[in-house]
C-alpha cells in the first residue's frame, strides 16, 4: 500500500495513535518538518482512508482509522 511506503507517514500514524487526534500545526511541529510537507503527506493518508478529519473552530483535527489501519498491516505482512 503506498499509503504505507514512506516513513513519514509511518511517523504521523505512530504520533496520531499518541495524541488521538491532532490538527496538521501540532503534527508538523512535533515531527520537525514543514507545514506543507505534512499537509502533503495527511493528504495521502486521507486519500487511502487511513485517517479521517474533524473540524473543531477554524482547525481539522487528523484521527486514525483503526480499522482500516489494521486491514493494510494485515495485508502489508502477507506480502
Amino acid at each position: 500500500m503506498r499509503a504505507l511506503a514512506h516513513p513519514l507517514r509511518i511517523q504521523m500514524i505512530r504520533y496520531l495513535d499518541e495524541q488521538e487526534a491532532a490538527c496538521v500545526n501540532n503534527i508538523f511541529e512535533a515531527l520537525e518538518i514543514k507545514q506543507a510537507v505534512a499537509s502533503q503527506h495527511l493528504r495521502v493518508l486521507r486519500q487511502a482512508e487511513l485517517v479521517y478529519t474533524q473540524r473543531q473552530g477554524k482547525f481539522i483535527y487528523y484521527a486514525l482509522h483503526y480499522d482500516r489501519i489494521g486491514l493494510a498491516a494485515k495485508a502489508a505482512s502477507i506480502v
